[in-house]
């Protein structure tokens, strides 16, 4: 089971090494608009998040969240449920 800290490792290294973006100091705390992906920038994220954590993202999944913090909290959860 991966923590959130380590869920945000996984996410700034896909954001740097995938997709040539820098992730800022204050990374946790941006919203999810703030990080500036256009629409293939999204789909790749959501795509090496599913094959490194050996998860199924659903398309509607990540609307009702906020912050890339929020995201990385879900993604521990997810995480959780496929374990059960």
């Amino acid at each position: 089971m991966k923590t959130s800290q380590e869920m945000m490792l996984l996410l700034k290294e896909i954001l740097e090494k995938k997709l040539d973006k820098v992730a800022p100091d204050n990374f946790e705390t941006l919203t999810l608009s703030e990080l500036n992906l256009d629409s293939l920038e999204r789909l790749t994220l959501m795509v090496e998040l599913e094959n490194t954590l050996k998860v199924t993202i659903d398309a509607t999944w990540a609307y009702d969240l906020r912050s890339v913090g929020d995201l990385a909290e879900a993604l521990v959860k997810l995480g959780d449920q496929t374990r059960v």
